[in-house]
């Protein structure tokens, strides 16, 4: 079953998104999101990393619907 719930780097998309608030033009885009990307510290990534047995629980619970995480 494919869930963005269940997938981390889905909030890591989040976040390099959020942090490209401004528009960007499409040749900057590339450079703009590897740098974010490098911003992205250790433990954010651990903690999504060591969510996903919870993030998989709630997902049974809600049989496959969306959860809020």
């Amino acid at each position: 079953i494919y869930s963005p719930d269940l997938s981390p780097i889905e909030n890591v998309w989040a976040f390099i998104k959020k942090q490209l608030s401004q528009p960007v033009k499409f040749v900057d885009l590339e450079d703009n999101v590897q740098k974010i990307w490098k911003e992205v510290r250790l433990n954010y990534l651990t903690k999504l990393y060591s969510s996903i047995p919870n993030r998989i629980n709630k997902c049974i619970e809600s049989l496959g619907y969306p959860i809020s995480y």
